[in-house]
C-alpha cells in the first residue's frame, strides 16, 4: 500500500511539472503566471442599467473575463514593442474587442525596471516614440529642446515637441487644467503608457500619477515588462492571499486596494469586500472559489458512480445468455473384479492374475482343463 501511495504522488508531481513545464516553453516566462493582488483592472458591474455611468454590462456575478483580485493570469515574454497591441491601435481596427474587458493588450511590468518590486498588471493603452532625446535625460529630466515625440491616439497620429512644452492629450490624461507649457509630458525614452481599467481608482495613465513610488513616471520600456497576459484562472489565486504574509490589506495604497474607511464611492475593488484571512476581495469571488472548489473534489466521485450505474444498467439490458451445456451421457464405468485362480491352480500364465473382466464372466463356472499328460 506504501508503494501504491508513493507512486500516486510520483505521478500527481510528474503531471504538475509537466503542465508547468509545457506552460514555461509556450510563455517564455517564469514563473508562467501572476497572481493578481489589487483592484486596479476592475470593472464596475451595472446594478440596473447604466447605473453607474460607468459600469460594465457584460461583467457579471463572479466577474469572469476581466482581471480581478485573485486571479491567476497567463504571461506571455514579448521581444518587440510591435508584440503589443495598444488600446488606441485596438480601437481603431477592432472596437468591439474584448480583451479583459477592452480592447487593447494587458502587460505586466517593474516599475523602473525594479524587479524586486511587485509587478504592475495594466493595459498599454497607447506607445510613445521618442526621438532626438537628450541622454542625460534620464538624470536631469530634462530630454532637451530638440525632442520630438510621436504617438498614435484616437485615431490619428499626433506629433509633439519638447520645445513647445511636451505631449498634449487630455483625453489620454496628459493635459489637466493644471498643465502648463513649461510642464507637459516630456518623456525620456519611447514606450508605453499603461492605465488600469478601474474607472474610479485609475482615472488617468500611470505615468500621469506616478512620481517615482510604485507607478512610473516615464514610459514602460520593453526591458520593464515581464510579459503579456494570454489567459487567466480565475478565482483560485485568492489562496494564496489568504495564507500570504505580504497580502492585499486594506490601507495599502501601494498595492491600489485600500477600502479602509469604505474605498471611493461605486469603486468595485471595495464593493462587498470580504476579508478571509489575509485577503481582501469582493464576496463573489469567494463564493466562486468554492464553488470551483467542491467541483473538483465531488467531480471524480460523481464520474466513478456513474460508471458504476452505467455498467449496472448495461448487465440489466443484456439479453440471457444461452446456459451451460449438457455433456453426453457417459456409460458408468466397469466394475474391477478381483478373480482368484480357478480350482486346481493355474498353468502359471494366467493363474493369480488380477484384471477387469465382463461381470457375467465372474460369476461364470470355471472351464473345465485339459487332462495333464504325465511324465
Amino acid at each position: 500500500m506504501a508503494s501504491g501511495a508513493l507512486r500516486d504522488v510520483a505521478l500527481a508531481i510528474g503531471i504538475v511539472a509537466g503542465v508547468l513545464g509545457v506552460l514555461f516553453l509556450y510563455t517564455g516566462v517564469w514563473p508562467p503566471m501572476v497572481v493578481v493582488e489589487s483592484g486596479s483592472m476592475m470593472h464596475a458591474v451595472c446594478r440596473s442599467p447604466g447605473v453607474p455611468e460607468y459600469c460594465d454590462p457584460q461583467v457579471g456575478y463572479g466577474k469572469f473575463g476581466t482581471i480581478d483580485p485573485g486571479d491567476m493570469v497567463f504571461v506571455q515574454h514579448i521581444s518587440s514593442p510591435d508584440q503589443v497591441r495598444t488600446m488606441a491601435q485596438a480601437e481603431q481596427a477592432t472596437p468591439n474587442e474584448r480583451n479583459y474587458g477592452k480592447p487593447g493588450d494587458v502587460v505586466v511590468y517593474f516599475t523602473n525596471g525594479n524587479t524586486k518590486a511587485t509587478p504592475i498588471i495594466h493595459r498599454a493603452i497607447a506607445y510613445i516614440e521618442a526621438t532626438d532625446v537628450s541622454p542625460q535625460c534620464a538624470n536631469t529630466q530634462d530630454p532637451g529642446s530638440s525632442a520630438t515625440y510621436k504617438v498614435f491616439w484616437e485615431g490619428q497620429s499626433h506629433t509633439f515637441r519638447a520645445s513647445e512644452g511636451g505631449i498634449y492629450l487630455p483625453s489620454m490624461g496628459f493635459g489637466e487644467p493644471t498643465y502648463r507649457q513649461d510642464r507637459g509630458y516630456k518623456p525620456c525614452w519611447s514606450g508605453f503608457i499603461t492605465k488600469g481599467d478601474n474607472p474610479v481608482t485609475n482615472t488617468r495613465p500611470d505615468q500621469a500619477t506616478g512620481i517615482g513610488g510604485a507607478l512610473p513616471r516615464q514610459p514602460v520600456r520593453l526591458d520593464w515588462i515581464q510579459g503579456k497576459a494570454i489567459g487567466e484562472l480565475p478565482w483560485f489565486g485568492l489562496i494564496k492571499l489568504a495564507v500570504s504574509t505580504n497580502p492585499n490589506a486594506q490601507g495599502r495604497p501601494s498595492h491600489n486596494y485600500d477600502c479602509s474607511g469604505g474605498g471611493q464611492s461605486g469603486d468595485p475593488a471595495c464593493e462587498g469586500v470580504v476579508l478571509v484571512l489575509n485577503a481582501n476581495a469582493p464576496g463573489d469571488l469567494w463564493v466562486m472559489l468554492g464553488v470551483s472548489l467542491a467541483v473538483i473534489a465531488i467531480a471524480p466521485l460523481a464520474y466513478d458512480l456513474y460508471l458504476i450505474r452505467r455498467d449496472r444498467a448495461k448487465e440489466a439490458e443484456a439479453p440471457p445468455g444461452p446456459g451451460p451445456e449438457t455433456a453426453p451421457a457417459t456409460p458408468p464405468p466397469r466394475p474391477t473384479i478381483l478373480r482368484r485362480n480357478p480350482p486346481g491352480g493355474g498353468d502359471g500364465e494366467s493363474g493369480g492374475n488380477e484384471g477387469t473382466v465382463n461381470p457375467e464372466d465372474a460369476f461364470a463356472p470355471p472351464r473345465a482343463q485339459p487332462p495333464r499328460e504325465k511324465e
